[in-house]
């Protein structure tokens, strides 16, 4: 039974039309970015100094970054696989059909998710050949390529592509069966590009081997193997598989495979508890009099008056109302807990140790160097909250399947944005509250206590707090123009 649900599952991921529009795509970037390295533009160029002075634009070490950040770019396609491949047939109702087959456990997930992985594949490995092309036949700048191989394109897919493909897959493969819900594999890519960013703030903190072990990409650790490299070495010399590439792996991978295995121990071929009706205890409503013989009862009824108000102050308070019940749902949610307390728990750490410190000497934690060293630290974790966020509150009745009911009640579309972007905005308010108390908990726990609360508050929500609120409005705007959710992503990173 496996070998006919790999088949299947595979077939109907082959039989969509954007498996191949994504296939297409990457291959472009793969061919773009080659090809901006050879005349000395593009992301090769910028981050990995490729087409630049005496070093090839098709060197072994950039064609090495280029398929990996690609195929970590790609994560964004691959949840939509992962979590379609998990829920497919929650999401069609068949699930009483295909349960009641004879199938095990072990095949039934075990041919979902490699499926999902040779999609994923599928979609990336084509872009080796395109940067290949690229390579052999440079369409400009020819003196700026070097003599490459089909070796040079197939390493790095061996060494770094296929085991971030197999670990990032089954972690987005795990947790949505464990929860059913595609926001939770979204979750899991956020916490990765939120440790990927916490990384590159480490590293400008010296603390290169933590950072690479907990980018769960492997990009920092592949980076570290070639960075000291001669230029001769850059144009000739392969990125083999390192000892700190090595340990990434294996901490990422241990990672997937626990939770591959609370995800078998946890499923069974029923509906899951956390969707199950649970049944309702109606308190107990009859009314009872006991009335003494000897007692004289008095009823009294009171009509209460009904007090009218104006259209205009009635939609203000259903607006206020709306914003601060989508507040509160909001804080209360997982994926702010976990990118809040994470961020808190980073710049604390990270900021108790390098404030006050400048070129080695240690000095005064003033609230200037608190906040710039804060600020870079928790500002990607808000910009990454608020985009996600925008996006579920813009697609949240959509994904719950009541848009229309939504639509045929009494409130307004505009007090329904406004309430929704009114949380948003609290919601990064309180993030800037939480930046302003962890720099104040950094200056006390050193002995500092001339605090300058208006320089906090300055900085914080006059200059910052403006930007991300200019985000979150075109986030909204762009996820409600925008008919596909993973799309509207795209553009708002483009955007940022």
């Amino acid at each position: 039974m496996f070998t006919e649900i790999f088949r299947l599952e595979l077939q109907r991921r082959l039989c969509r039309v954007s498996t191949w529009l994504y296939t297409i795509l990457f291959m472009l970037f793969s061919y773009c970015l080659v090809w901006g390295s050879l005349a000395g533009r593009g992301l090769l160029h910028r981050f990995y100094k490729a087409g630049s002075e005496a070093i090839y634009a098709n060197a072994p070490y950039a064609i090495h970054m280029l398929l990996l950040t690609l195929t970590a770019l790609s994560s964004l396609v691959a949840i939509a696989i992962f979590s379609r491949a998990a829920n497919r047939d929650f999401i069609s109702g068949t699930q009483e059909l295909i349960y009641s087959r004879q199938i095990t456990k072990t095949g039934y997930l075990a041919g979902r998710y490699l499926a999902a992985t040779a999609a994923w594949c599928i979609v990336i490995v084509p872009m080796a050949f395109t940067a290949l092309v690229a390579a052999k036949f440079p369409p400009t700048h020819p003196e700026k390529a070097g003599p490459s191989n089909l070796w040079h394109f197939l390493l790095p897919l061996m060494i770094s592509v296929f085991p971030l493909i197999l670990r990032s897959g089954l972690l987005y493969f795990s947790v949505s069966i464990l929860f059913r819900k595609r926001a939770a594999a979204t979750l899991v890519l956020l916490v990765q590009f939120t440790l990927y960013m916490a990384a590159l703030s480490l590293i400008k903190t010296r603390m290169i081997t933590l950072a690479a072990l907990i980018d769960p990409f492997g990009i920092i650790a592949s980076q570290m193997s070639w960075l000291s490299w001669t230029l001769h070495q850059k144009n000739s010399l392969l990125v083999g598989p390192s000892p700190l590439i090595l340990l990434n792996h294996a901490i990422w991978t241990l990672t997937g495979v626990i939770s591959a295995g609370l995800a078998w121990k946890r499923f069974s071929f029923r509906e899951p508890a956390s969707q199950q009706r649970r049944p309702v205890n109606f308190p107990d409503t009859s009314f009872k009099v006991d009335l003494d013989s000897k007692a004289e009862t008095d009823i009294k009824i009171k009509l209460h008056s009904h007090t009218k108000t104006s259209p205009v102050t009635s939609s203000i308070n259903q607006a206020l109302h709306l914003t601060w019940s989508t507040f509160k749902s909001l804080i209360r949610s997982g994926p702010f807990l976990a990118v809040a307390s994470t961020g808190f728990l980073f710049m604390l750490l990270v900021g108790y140790r390098n404030v006050g410190l400048a070129y080695d000497t240690r000095t005064l934690p003033l609230t200037s160097m608190v906040l710039d060293l804060t600020q870079n630290l928790f500002m990607v974790f808000i910009f990454i909250l608020s985009a996600w966020l925008a996006a579920e509150l813009v697609w949240r009745e959509r994904n719950h399947g009541v848009h229309e009911l939504t639509g045929s009640t009494a409130i307004s579309t505009l007090n329904m944005v406004l309430g929704k972007l009114g949380a948003l905005i609290l919601v990064q308010t309180s993030l800037m509250i939480l930046v302003m108390i962890t720099g104040i908990i950094i200056q006390i726990s050193q002995g500092y206590t001339q605090l300058e609360l208006p320089v906090y508050i300055t900085e914080l929500f006059i200059l910052r707090l403006p930007i991300f609120i200019q985000l979150a409005v075109m986030a909204f705007l762009i996820h409600s123009l925008v008919k596909n959710k993973l799309v509207g992503h795209l553009l708002v990173a483009t955007f940022y």
